[in-house]
Parts: structure tokens; C-alpha cells; sequence
């Protein structure tokens, strides 16, 4: 995939087999008791607005209205000398088309990630029992940016379910993808931070019991939105007494040990046990390298007998933040059938009802071709005097 590091975007892929709880939908429409015609004259309207947000949401609600805004629009594309106006009554109208003669569009959060679910190999902030999608851009008014998703947060979970090694958060686009635009959802995501574990060196096998002399407490995702949902945690509130070469700090967060998701409940009797030796998880095994953020590490010698290793993994500062999301419209000027989820049925038939919106474009709306795709070829897009162009 090398589109924009495959700008999956949150669109579907096709297939879902474990779906988290379906959102509420709303739209502008939807939201208001205005009548239709007032509603949609007060959108058109705001497209015109000094606001970029105000035009963006208009632009958006527009589409959603149906057929009856081509009359509307039709006018006001007549009248306006604003090109910037212009191209997104062109851009509702293509809307508009497409949903008429293809079908319903898909949900579009507004981000590209990596296009693989992030596990604890490639970044250090992301538990060994999970994955998550790193956000590697974010599209400029889309409902991702509007929610406050920034480059460089992991999403590690969707309606209250984090990815993980069973449920990778590659699902997280399945599902997204499957719903309507208006369809609210709610992101959990990590920014900042770094992962720190503690594994075996040269000289032995790691001993939960150094951690015991720490003062903690037991967490969720409710008293620390570090902690994924549904799963524990231990904040190390003092780490006095721990030996130095550990590297442990006060306000550490341990997320896993022996590899494995703690409880959300029982989190501190499970550590105690831990700590003790009364309980041991999964591990390690001694057959694959250590990587701790991305960096392979020394392994000790192999011992008969010995297959695993005990480990905990701590996050490091950062912040958890829940986001609640308003999906968007998968956007005319993006491919469908490069994402591999064609809104159309057959490859083929998106170009033919492109192809037909132009001359349809033509003849009911810019019968005097009054738009060009390049605001430098309108004649009615000039800078004032003493302005610049940025």
C-alpha cells in the first residue's frame, strides 16, 4: 500500500466479525426543527461564511439534505461571484449525484495511519496482549480533527473495546467504515508517553519480588484513561526501595505482566499473587529476541527447562484522552476503488456516473460554464488591491 502510507482513513475493508456497540446517528438535519427549505436556505447561506469550520459544517449538512437542495443551489451558484462558494455547491451537487445513482456513502473519520495494527515491536507505548493504529495525519477539518485526534496518538480502542492480539485494531476501520456518516463513536487514544519494560538481563531472570517494596494502587480505565477499558492496572505511586537498575519511576503504569492484560477487577489481588509467585502469565518465550522499543535486546543464556521469562510492561507518562467522534462522508475527491472499498458495485461503474455528472453538471447547472476547476481561470477570482495570496 503507498498511498499516502496507506491512507485507510477509517473507511470500510469489507467483513466484520466481532463488532463493538453500534453508536447513536445524527445528523444537522436531523438535529433541527427548522423547516427544510429554511434549513437549507440558512446552509447555503453559511457556505459563504468567514468561518472555515462554519462552511465545512454547511458544505457537510448540505449533503446530507437529498435532491431537494438542487434547486437551492441552482440559484445560488447563479448568483454568487464567490469562486470558493461555487466549488462547494459543485461538491455538494457531485454528492448529491453519487448518492443517487451509487448508493449511500461511506463513514470517514479523517486520518491516515501506518495500515498495520502497532504492536509493542514498533512502539513501546502499546501493551504486548495489544495493537492499536498509529496516527500518522490528520485531515484538515474532518471529524478527527474537530474531535481533537492529533498526529502521533494511538488509538487503542472503539466504543469502550481496545485491539488486541485476538481483536487487532485494524477492525477499528471494519467497523467505521460499516456505518452511516453522522454515526457517533468514541475513540480512546494514548499521546505522548513511552513504553518501558522490564525484562531479563545477562545476569538472570527478572524477580517480580524486587517490585514488592512499591507503594501502588489499582486502576481503570475510569481513575487513569491511560488504562485501556476493561482491563487493570498499577500505578507505582513510590518506588523507594527498588532497586536502582530497574529504571521504575514514581507515576510508572504497569499494564502487563508476564505479557498478559491485568483484570479490571481483583487488578490488585492479581499483582499481590504476582509479586509472590502465586501467579505466573504466559511470559515471554526465550525463543524470540526481546525488542523494547524497537530495539532488540541481549537474551541470556538458555536454560534446560526454561521457555519463558517473566516481564512487566510500564507506560511512562502520557496522557489517555476519550474522544467522542461524529464520523464524516468519505470525500468525492478521494478514490473509493484505491482504498479497495468502491462505493459503487463493479470498478467501472463510479467512472460512467463521473462521467454522466458532467454533462449532467453542464446542462442543469453551469450551462454558461461559469466554473473551472482552477480558481486562477475564473475570471471572478481576483485578489483586492494591496492583498496577497498565501
Amino acid at each position: 500500500m503507498t498511498i499516502q502510507l496507506a491512507i485507510f482513513v477509517f473507511l470500510a475493508i469489507a467483513g466484520q466479525t466481532d463488532t463493538p456497540p453500534t453508536a447513536s446517528r445524527t445528523t444537522t438535519a436531523q438535529a433541527t426543527e427548522k423547516p427544510v427549505p429554511v434549513l437549507i436556505s440558512n446552509l447555503i447561506s453559511d457556505l459563504s461564511s468567514t468561518d472555515s469550520q462554519v462552511r465545512e459544517s454547511s458544505t457537510v449538512a448540505l449533503m446530507e439534505m437529498g435532491p431537494e437542495c438542487y434547486g437551492p443551489l441552482r440559484e445560488a451558484f447563479t448568483s454568487t461571484r464567490l469562486y470558493d462558494v461555487r466549488r462547494r455547491i459543485r461538491q455538494v451537487a457531485l454528492e448529491l449525484y453519487l448518492t443517487e445513482h451509487l448508493g449511500p456513502p461511506k463513514a470517514f473519520l479523517g486520518i491516515s495511519h501506518r495500515g498495520t495494527p502497532v504492536m509493542e515491536a514498533s512502539d513501546g507505548r502499546v501493551p504486548p496482549w495489544a495493537t492499536a493504529l498509529y496516527v500518522t495525519d490528520v485531515f484538515k477539518s474532518s471529524s478527527a480533527q474537530r474531535a481533537g485526534l492529533q498526529s502521533g496518538d494511538l488509538v487503542l480502542a472503539l466504543n469502550g473495546k481496545p485491539g488486541t492480539l485476538e481483536y487487532q485494531a485494524i477492525e477499528f476501520t471494519r467497523w467505521i467504515g460499516d456505518q452511516a456518516p453522522g454515526t457517533r463513536c468514541e475513540v480512546m487514544v494514548i499521546r505522548g508517553g513511552k513504553g518501558h519494560k522490564l525484562v531479563p538481563d545477562p545476569r538472570g531472570q527478572f524477580n517480580p519480588k524486587s517490585l514488592a517494596p512499591a507503594k501502588f494502587e489499582a486502576v481503570d480505565h475510569a481513575r487513569d484513561g491511560r488504562v485501556p477499558p476493561g482491563v487493570g492496572g498499577i500505578l507505582l505511586k513510590s518506588v523507594k526501595g527498588i532497586p536502582v537498575e530497574l529504571n521504575v519511576q514514581d507515576g510508572d503504569l504497569i499494564l502487563a505482566l508476564d505479557e498478559e492484560a491485568i483484570p479490571a477487577e481483583g487488578t490488585e489481588q492479581r499483582f499481590g499473587d504476582w509479586l509472590e509467585g502465586k501467579w505466573k502469565g504466559r511470559g515471554m518465550s526465550r525463543q524470540a529476541p526481546i525488542r523494547l522499543g524497537g530495539a532488540q535486546l541481549q537474551r541470556p543464556p538458555q536454560q534446560a527447562g526454561d521457555h519463558t521469562v517473566q516481564t512487566a510492561h510500564l507506560l511512562r507518562g502520557g496522557e489517555g484522552i476519550d474522544l467522542t467522534v461524529a464520523l464524516g462522508r468519505w470525500p468525492t475527491y478521494l478514490s473509493d476503488q484505491a482504498q479497495g472499498a468502491p462505493r459503487a458495485a463493479n470498478p467501472g461503474q463510479r467512472e460512467h456516473v463521473i462521467e454522466t455528472f458532467g454533462s449532467w453538471w453542464r446542462e442543469t447547472f453551469d450551462p454558461k460554464g461559469l466554473f473551472s476547476e482552477r480558481a486562477d481561470l475564473d475570471p471572478r477570482w481576483r485578489l483586492g488591491p494591496g492583498l496577497q495570496a498565501h
